[in-house]
């Protein structure tokens, strides 16, 4: 069963900028470690508001990227970046658990 994960991102409005060069960074990083991105949206109405949309094969497969992203020192930078200029962050699974 494909594993789903939805990532929703508030910043400030002075910081959507950064916002907007780190997600290309980070999507250079999910690419190297083989994560499919299904989709990435900004709110019209609320351009502080990112989602990021992440798809695996299950969630074993997901644990186990994750915790390749954990030790890889690029992921480490830009997660310490993003953190310093978010306000709020959510992470909710889409698939249902079996």
């Amino acid at each position: 069963m494909t594993f789903v994960m939805l990532m929703k991102t508030k910043v400030r409005h002075e910081s959507v900028g950064k916002l907007t060069e780190l997600r290309s960074q980070f999507n250079e990083v999910y690419q190297d470690h083989g994560i499919e991105v299904i989709g990435h949206w900004t709110r019209i109405d609320k351009p502080t508001t990112t989602y990021t949309m992440t798809s695996y094969a299950d969630e074993a497969e997901y644990n186990e990227k994750v915790q390749k992203l954990k030790g890889d020192e690029r992921y480490t930078k830009l997660s310490a970046e993003l953190a310093s200029i978010r306000k709020d962050f959510k992470a909710k699974r889409l698939t249902p658990a079996e």
